[in-house]
């Protein structure tokens, strides 16, 4: 009996039906055993299969179990005529013309459906007369129901998630769009339908997408920039934009931009192109040691190969960016600039003490006017290149920056300053590469207030010349800076009309942060 309940043990890796069929074969002749034992193999093998219906239902359960899916909000019906029923399976009413369509329900199961090889399923949609249903398959969804997902590289595409199998095709570098990942695998929307990859490349699964109903976002770029098949600063340059405004409902970051182009879709970074500071010279550059030659004016570009020590023919630079014809690459670029004016080598001064500015204060009448930040004293400070104000203008090295600073009353009352109050001006250095980089504080000037009386419309206005050095005394770097009031501050002053002291707590002005750049020498 032993010997046969061993037998009988060993069935339970077959099919519910193998295990019948098997057990039939082997027992139902067998005259040697007897009937005790013959009902106790049958109870033992009603219970074993009881037990493999119970985990062959839970196994099942658990492939069926929901993927993490939403349920899209809606359907864009592509086909010319698209049956629609009363039910699953049920009538036909009627066939829809292409349109977009709200979702309302689906079969269950249906995204395990749209993960299976014929991703087809189910959709109960909204209409006119009711909810009604389709069966699609590969069905596009809402723009903004689907992940988009940033490919670098040609990616194989498969029927089957796991396992690998035949490839069906490549697809190229390009932003598609997914409705499910996993380990890695991404089930994106191809020419095929819904198809597995499992990229071999770097991508970025955090690309932003705005949906049908908007228009997305715009960027200037302000200088020539290069195109990207990819968002990476260190990939191939495919083409080159002039200055213009560009629109895109994807981005990375918020600086890269996927756009059209002439020949289909691109990236661009809005924060990478030719210098800002850009002359169109022809000089002359002696390098005393090899240098990288650079695809475009940025560190992080491709390099294309070095130069020898030599003197090279230059036809337009700036910003330490020198743009060189090359025989055997073509228009190239390098980079060299003087130790003490490159912002790489640079370091602002640890700890900064404003130093009082002795300042001429010019008191001017006018009218109260209606532009106002603060009340009853508004502030504004701005930079001027000799007698020009210009926020895009470039100052060389040798140039000084006038900083024009001005106070006014726009109350009605008649205000006098407290000795006690100071307006401290900082000058801050910003990187133009990376917006998420804090700006850093490289001069600071004190200004003490003006002792005159402030008639209602009355303003005060004082001058700072600025040598374009840190609070150090040392040469700062070319790029961007900004000329700004620091705030919040407190302005003490009286009212004479009932000799009342008053405060004024000041958090903004007109004109709070003054752009200033320098260039390359």
């Amino acid at each position: 009996m032993r010997s046969h309940f061993f037998r009988m043990i060993k069935f339970i890796s077959f099919s519910e039906a193998g295990q019948l069929d098997h057990f039939k074969k082997s027992y139902r002749f067998n005259t040697n055993v007897s009937l005790p034992n013959r009902i106790l193999f049958r109870a033992v093998l009603l219970l074993l299969l009881l037990l493999g219906l119970s985990l062959s239902h839970e196994a099942m359960a658990a492939d069926l179990e929901s993927t993490g899916m939403k349920l899209p909000q809606a359907l864009s019906l592509k086909d010319e005529a698209t049956p629609v029923y009363d039910a699953i399976n049920g009538v036909k009413l009627y066939e829809a013309a292409p349109q977009k369509v709200q979702v309302t329900g689906a079969e269950n199961g249906w995204d395990q459906k749209l993960l299976s090889t014929h991703d087809e399923a189910w959709f109960q949609i909204h209409s006119i007369d009711g909810d009604r249903w389709v069966h699609v398959q590969s069905p596009e969804w809402d723009e903004s129901d689907y992940q988009y997902i940033a490919l670098t590289g040609s990616e194989h595409l498969y029927d089957q998630r796991f396992g690998g199998g035949r490839s069906l095709g490549t697809i190229s570098p390009q932003v598609v769009r997914s409705i499910y990942s996993d380990q890695g695998y991404y089930r994106i929307q191809t020419w095929l339908g819904y198809k597995w990859i499992h990229p071999e490349h770097p991508v970025f699964d955090d690309v932003n997408a705005e949906g049908s109903n908007s228009s997305g976002w715009s960027a200037q770029l302000r200088t020539i920039t290069p195109l990207f098949l990819t968002p990476d600063l260190g990939s191939e340059v495919v083409g080159w934009l002039q200055p213009q405004w560009v629109q895109s409902k994807i981005t990375l970051y918020k600086e890269w931009y996927y756009i059209d182009t002439w020949e289909g879709k691109r990236w661009v970074h809005t924060n990478i192109g030719y210098p800002k500071d850009l002359q169109k010279e022809n000089t002359r550059v002696t390098f005393k040691a090899s240098v990288n030659v650079y695809e475009h004016p940025d560190k992080r570009s491709r390099v294309l190969g070095t130069l020898a020590p030599q003197t090279v023919e230059v036809f337009e630079h700036g910003s330490g960016w020198h743009h060189i014809h090359s025989n055997w690459l073509g228009d190239v670029w390098i980079y060299q600039v003087a130790p003490d004016m490159d912002p790489d080598l640079y370091s602002p001064p640890a700890d900064i003490v404003a130093k009082v500015i002795p300042v001429d204060w010019m008191i001017v009448e006018s009218a109260i006017g209606t532009r106002r930040s603060n009340y009853p004293f508004d502030l504004t400070a701005i930079v001027s290149n000799g007698e020009y104000i210009d926020p895009e203008a470039t100052f060389t090295a040798e140039q000084r920056a006038t900083i024009r600073f001005n106070v006014k009353n726009v109350s009605s009352d008649k205000l006098t300053m407290d000795a006690s109050t100071t307006f401290e001006i900082e000058i801050v250095r910003l990187s133009e590469s990376n917006d998420d980089k804090k700006p850093q504080l490289v001069w600071s000037g004190k200004l003490k207030a003006p002792k005159d009386l402030f008639n209602s419309g009355s303003s005060a206005g004082g001058t700072i010349d600025w040598d374009l050095k840190d609070a150090n005394g040392k040469q700062v770097p070319f790029g961007l800076y900004s000329v700004q009031i620091k705030l919040p501050m407190t302005i003490s002053y009286t009212e004479n009309d009932t000799n009342t002291k008053q405060l004024q707590e000041a958090n903004s002005a007109i004109l709070t942060h003054f752009p200033l750049r320098i260039g390359a020498p």
